[in-house]
């Protein structure tokens, strides 16, 4: 593992494994099981977490983050870490309502781009692909989108004509 920081001065635009998080992966995320882990080590950009039946060592490109959430866990030894592999994420819940997500991937994945409609926008995991609930997610966005193009959403959402 290299503890090489690929994060560039400038805030990373990417919403790719292992990058930013888009909402459709905080989504996915929140959707799916998720198993709890305990935080193991961070070592530059990699981070290792675990239970009592697996480890997993996973990249996120800002080495700095990973630091600061692993100091947060051990400053509140009550929040509770979460990983949801459908997902790629590693989520720290802070109360009931609210969590604290972090995008990871198993190896690197890309530089870092500060241009938010870089070529490798954003993508899903390939595991999540096959899944139900992210195909329920995408048919949605492509009925609300039709029915924005036609001057109404079919969801009633704010965009609604009604």
């Amino acid at each position: 593992m290299s503890s090489e920081q690929t994060t560039p001065s400038r805030k990373c635009e990417l919403t790719i494994a292992g990058h930013g998080t888009h909402w459709i992966q905080v989504k996915i995320a929140m959707r799916d099981p998720r198993c709890r882990v305990d935080i193991l080590a961070v070592e530059g950009n990699y981070i290792t977490f675990g239970n009592e039946e697996n480890v997993w060592t996973m990249w996120h490109h800002d080495a700095e983050n990973l630091q600061r959430l692993a100091e947060i866990v051990r400053a509140h030894p009550e929040f509770e870490v979460e990983y949801s592999d459908t997902g790629s994420a590693l989520l720290v819940k802070t109360d009931p309502k609210r969590r604290m997500m972090c995008s990871v991937t198993r190896e690197p994945n890309g530089k870092c781009s500060t241009n938010p409609l870089h070529p490798d926008g954003f993508t899903i995991p390939m595991s999540a692909t096959n899944d139900p609930k992210v195909r329920e997610v995408f048919e949605q966005m492509a009925r609300r989108a039709r029915g924005m193009s036609a001057g109404s959403d079919p969801e009633g959402g704010p965009h609604s004509a009604n």
